[in-house]
């Protein structure tokens, strides 16, 4: 496919170094005894492999996922979404830009009256990731501080 990439060079018996993936916004089991993930559109994908792991390896946590999007069409990893939804993981998913009749989930974006039906925000086992658009991202941190979550239990990334 790029038949002058940066492969195509190699040749058999070449050397190559791979690093690890890094980062700061990774789920710490050690830490996170109750994670709570808002995410919103794409801001999904880092929250997949938390929820993988937290769902492969059994962990005794209680895990809620929010996550926002405009259309059901919108919803990435829908089905998926669906299969993790049980014991330790609640799934919460919302739409913001219809009404469709089947639909089981929230209608409205991610605010703190919904967080609240889901979660006790003044749990302090309770942690927040965050995960989508500078706008989401900054509206949520400010909504979850005036509700008294200390910035220390607030992981973010913002795109």
């Amino acid at each position: 496919r790029f038949p002058e990439g940066v492969f195509a060079k190699l040749k058999v018996g070449d050397a190559i170094e791979f690093l690890g993936p890094s980062g700061v916004f990774v789920f710490d089991k050690e830490k996170t005894k109750k994670p709570v993930f808002l995410a919103a559109g794409i801001g999904i994908t880092p929250f997949m492999s938390m929820l993988e792991y937290i769902k492969s390896n059994g962990l005794e946590t209680h895990a809620v996922l929010f996550y926002s999007n405009r259309t059901v069409a919108g919803v990435a990893f829908l089905k998926r979404l669906e299969e993790l939804d049980g014991d330790n993981i609640k799934i919460v998913n919302s739409i913001t830009r219809e009404t469709p009749a089947q639909w089981k989930g929230e209608l409205e974006r991610i605010n703190m009256g919904m967080i609240r039906k889901y979660v006790d925000v003044s749990d302090k086992d309770c942690t927040f990731y965050l995960c989508g658009s500078a706008d989401f991202v900054r509206e949520l941190v400010q909504q979850l501080m005036d509700s008294g979550v200390e910035q220390v239990r607030i992981i973010k990334e913002e795109f």
